[in-house]
């Protein structure tokens, strides 16, 4: 069963999860949901209000961002099997799909960063780990660009790739909006010493006390001071008109100052990107225990706090699946049962596993980011494409970019875009079966669908 919110809304870390638009996908924890024996929350469709969701005419390409530990082909053909793949259920909906290329053994690339004394210290930003990550981000957003003449993308970012992503929206110094591959200086020699001095100072501003304010607060200090300085030769001057005069002149221009200081300070999101949908993403370090990243999740926490960028659509997806539980008996030796993987992997991203509850690896309150425009849990949806514990095996369970879940988060994307409404504009083929009633290449039957029946 599914229960819309209402008077009972869950508030997960003071985030409340809700739908500004309350549109019908959005599913919240049921109080009659029934978990089997190993702590699992079955997946099951709403008998009513579930649309597919169609693109609407115009918009801009989707870029994946592939999760720790995946790679490209578990989003364009997991398992070998294409027609199944998240890029195919997007492109069946009127999408043009990009998918960041990534081999498994990329991640091994991170490693690196376990030469650093900034992994042990527990300070480091996404340099030097993730450099190759977020290069390979902007050649595919620029290509995207290229090939569809759009002059923005839209992220959508499994797992890591969230935190991923919101780390290249705050990039747009060391990846400049460059169509023009010779003239981007990501590909130059520079490139490293230029990320590495942005990261420095927004490291420095950010003051490590998570505000994020950084060089803005330095600025509007200055503007306020500036303004202050004129109201008190304001007052001052106050007996003598003359000078009263000129001191309100003063302070007009101190506070017209100051206002363009803080337009200046602004925060300002990479030009090319106009969305940022995040699935099963952990947006926030551990409270407890060593942060995995090595710091790199924290420090993107603390310099871009919560849906940091105003222009920017942000809509963050988890999931309520499996309840992460151990025994003091468990065998450690057998093969990890969903309850035992997902303990062991809530432990590590938000250092408490026991009867914790999320997507099987990351929990719901790691999973949803403050102020985004739309926030949607989803029951009985998993992390991934892949069996528990693997990437060789289909779980035959549903995840985030399964045929049958893509439509209750999609709509967040378009839904209330001056290009259209949720509805869209249905692909050539899909309006010619509707209009005949005759399918032209019928669609074979998911496994996801087999099991949701």
């Amino acid at each position: 069963m599914h229960r819309m919110h209402g008077p009972c809304t869950p508030i997960i870390n003071n985030i409340p999860i809700i739908s500004t638009h309350r549109h019908p996908c959005v599913l919240l924890p049921a109080e009659d949901a029934e978990w089997d024996a190993e702590g699992v929350l079955p997946f099951s469709r709403p008998a009513a209000g579930w649309e597919r969701v169609y693109a609407p005419e115009g918009s801009p390409p989707i870029v994946v961002l592939p999760g720790f530990g995946n790679c490209t082909e578990d989003y364009t053909s997991p398992f070998g099997d294409e027609a199944e793949s998240f890029a195919k259920n997007l492109r069946a909906r009127g999408f043009s799909v990009y998918v960041v290329p990534v081999q498994r053994k990329d991640w091994f690339r991170v490693a690196r960063a376990l030469l650093t004394r900034g992994f042990w210290s527990q300070t480091l930003t996404t340099e030097p780990g993730y450099t190759w990550y977020l290069e390979r981000v902007h050649a595919t957003v620029r290509a995207a660009l290229a090939e569809t003449g759009a002059s923005q993308v839209d992220l959508v970012a499994h797992s890591a790739g969230g935190w991923l992503a919101r780390a290249y929206l705050g990039s747009g110094d060391a990846f400049p909006a460059v169509v023009d591959a010779d003239a981007d200086p990501a590909e130059a020699p520079l490139a490293a010493l230029l990320r590495w001095l942005s990261a420095a100072l927004r490291s420095l501003s950010s003051g490590g006390d998570g505000s994020g304010s950084g060089a803005s607060g330095v600025n509007l200090g200055a503007a306020a001071a500036r303004a202050a300085a004129g109201a008190a030769v304001g007052a001052a001057a106050a007996a003598a008109p003359a000078a009263a005069a000129a001191a309100t002149a003063g302070a007009a221009a101190g506070a017209a100052a100051g206002a363009a200081a803080a337009a200046a300070a602004a925060p300002r999101p990479h030009a090319w990107v106009r969305s940022l949908v995040t699935l099963g993403s952990p947006q926030r370090p551990p409270a407890t225990g060593r942060d995995v990243t090595g710091g790199a999740l924290g420090w993107v926490h603390r310099t871009f706090p919560g849906a940091y960028f105003p222009d920017v659509r942000y809509v963050s997806v988890g999931g309520r699946t499996v309840r992460g539980w151990r025994n003091a008996d468990d065998d450690t030796k057998k093969k990890r049962s969903p309850r035992q993987y997902a303990y062991d992997s809530y432990e590590q991203v938000c250092g408490d596993g026991q009867g914790t509850i999320g997507d099987a690896v990351v929990p719901m309150q790691s999973a949803f980011l403050a102020g985004a425009r739309e926030q949607v849990l989803l029951e009985g949806v998993w992390h991934s494409m892949s069996k528990v514990g693997t990437f060789d095996e289909d779980s035959g369970t549903v995840w985030y970019g399964s045929d049958a879940v893509v439509d209750a988060w999609l709509w967040a994307l378009v839904d209330g875009r001056e290009s259209g409404a949720a509805g869209g504009v249905r692909p050539p083929q899909e309006e010619a079966e509707a209009a005949t009633g005759v399918k032209t290449s019928p669609r074979r039957q998911t496994r996801s669908e087999a099991v949701v029946g």
